[in-house]
């Protein structure tokens, strides 16, 4: 056996695990693992057709359905997240199982809050000055100060790595 095998055999046992858990249908199971692969494919057809291109566009932009749906479902799953921790906390868990939920709930609140700009341009409040001064675009957010600025895909891969370590 090749270690890509055993990795694909590792993850199927997850799943499997993780339906059997979580009482996880076969449809909805299939549905989970299909719906990136199905919505990348659609997003590349919509942007290659000349008609749809500038929708696709208009939806990516800051503020517009991506990313506000982005964090809704960032928000969703800190919520699922920190219900998981109260629950394994209740069942007598050890603090890393139940303070790896709360940390990773934690996590994508912090990121779900960024994504929206903490709410700056929902709730129409303006940059606080010291945030002025610092971010490279004029919001309250971290991920925009200067020198984090075109980094954040670092911090992204880091949380989504311990998160799978956690996992693991």
């Amino acid at each position: 056996m090749n270690t890509s095998n055993g990795i694909i055999e590792k993850f199927q046992s997850s799943i499997e695990h993780a339906a059997e858990t979580y009482r996880i249908s076969a449809g909805v199971k299939s549905a989970i693992l299909l719906l990136p692969f199905v919505l990348a494919f659609i997003t590349a057809v919509l942007l290659a057709l000349p008609s749809t291109r500038s929708a696709v566009f208009w939806m990516l932009k800051e503020n517009h359905p991506i990313e506000l749906m982005t964090a809704v479902l960032l928000m969703a799953g800190c919520v699922v997240s920190m219900m998981q921790a109260l629950k394994v906390y209740k069942a007598g868990s050890t603090f890393l199982i139940h303070g790896f939920y709360a940390f990773f709930g934690i996590g994508l609140f912090f990121i779900a809050m960024e994504e929206i700009a903490w709410g700056q341009w929902l709730f129409g409040f303006e940059t606080p000055e010291a945030f002025k001064a610092m971010n490279a675009q004029g919001e309250t957010t971290l991920h925009n100060i200067a020198f984090l600025q075109g980094h954040s895909e670092w911090m992204r891969l880091t949380f989504g790595l311990g998160a799978l370590i956690g996992i693991l």
